[in-house]
């Protein structure tokens, strides 16, 4: 049988201030081993598709959509990749999920509610941020044992790299 590759892509931070609350909420979780992975964005890749799914405010985006594979990779040299492969059914499945979440808006007080441990409680799945998004469809796939509530996208690099090895430069695919 032939798999798809899907591909969790996440773009190496800049001093910025989600680097600094995601390190802080690091510290706070006593989540000492995700401190070595320094992200401030994740996508997922449909790599057969040539697109990427998340939910951003950058680029004119309010929230959870489709972009073109090149549009979100012309910076190569600032993402990296965990590589995976699921069968086309699945690819099916997570594709029709990411499209039923498709113009949902930014969850902006989602994102600041795992600092205080508030997110099964304050979180809203009518809109999503990045890493929640992306760590549900990881869930969907079988790629993480559970749906994490409070995930950034240091720590989902963390929960991802413990069943795929560390996250590889995208330049050395």
């Amino acid at each position: 049988m032939e798999l798809k590759e899907i591909r969790y892509l996440f773009h190496k931070s800049q001093f910025d201030g989600i680097s600094i609350y995601t390190w802080a909420l690091a510290v706070v979780r006593l989540g000492w081993g995700d401190l070595k992975y320094n992200y401030d964005h994740v996508e997922i890749e449909f790599v057969d598709r040539y697109l990427c799914f998340s939910s951003t405010l950058r680029d004119k985006s309010k929230g959870v959509r489709f972009s073109p594979t090149q549009e979100i990779l012309k910076n190569p040299d600032r993402w990296e990749t965990i590589v995976t492969w699921v069968t086309p059914k699945m690819e099916r499945k997570l594709f029709q999920a990411a499209q039923g979440e498709v113009g949902k808006g930014y969850d902006k007080l989602g994102l600041f509610t795992g600092f205080f441990l508030l997110a099964p409680y304050l979180q809203n799945d009518k809109k999503r941020y990045c890493s929640d998004i992306v760590g549900w469809l990881a869930y969907i796939a079988k790629q993480l044992k559970k749906r994490y509530w409070i995930v950034s996208p240091r720590r989902l690099a963390g929960l991802m790299a413990k069943k795929h090895g560390r996250p590889i430069p995208l330049t050395e695919i």
